[in-house]
């Protein structure tokens, strides 16, 4: 799979307000929990950077961190 460049200027930018929006109807309407959230988008992540990569995974490390907000 290749990966095609993209300029952060063309990323969609929400607002911390926005964003907490999001997560409050993902809980409180459809009934997603953050803690499942969080999961799916580090393995979707995970999945990304495996599919896309021609490095020898036995020599690399992946560390991902998170911040719980205010």
């Amino acid at each position: 799979m290749t990966i095609p460049a993209v300029l952060v200027s063309d990323l969609p930018v929400v607002s911390v307000k926005q964003m907490a929006e999001v997560d409050r109807i993902m809980i409180e309407e459809i009934g997603i929990s953050l803690l499942q959230m969080m999961e799916n988008a580090g393995r979707n992540i995970a999945e990304l950077a495996w599919g896309s990569s021609t490095w020898r995974w036995s020599s690399m490390s992946i560390a991902a961190v998170s911040w719980g907000g205010p």
